[in-house]
């Protein structure tokens, strides 16, 4: 088993998934896709980041963390969210996706930040 890790940013082209995907079979080797989603958040009170908490949870199959600084939290944690609640900053969202990653996208829509 072997996953090639991909990190893909917002503007994409679809293709190179396409491809990847269409080759995964070399050599009697299996390959997944895994995307990084990444984008920046900003998590403004209590309420917040309990709301981003119960949103992170319903994927809890999949790997994703906050990052401030030098501070990196896993984004399934009520504690570390808690944790930058203070911060002025806003924060670095990552996720390792291997569907469609347009559901989290969706459900994080509030808590991202336009730039």
């Amino acid at each position: 088993y072997k996953k090639i890790v991909l990190t893909f940013f917002k503007k994409v082209i679809i293709y190179n998934i396409a491809f990847l995907q269409s080759h995964s079979d070399c050599n009697g080797v299996f390959m997944e896709v895994i995307v990084m989603f990444r984008t920046v958040i900003n998590i403004s009170s209590f309420d917040n980041a309990k709301k981003f908490v119960n949103v992170t949870s319903k994927y809890d199959d999949v790997q994703m963390r906050l990052r401030v600084d030098n501070y990196e939290i896993d984004a399934h944690s009520i504690v570390g969210v808690l944790s930058i609640v203070d911060s002025e900053k806003n924060a670095v969202f990552t996720a390792n996706i291997t569907d469609n990653e347009e559901p989290l996208k969706k459900d994080l829509e509030p808590f991202i930040v336009n730039a």
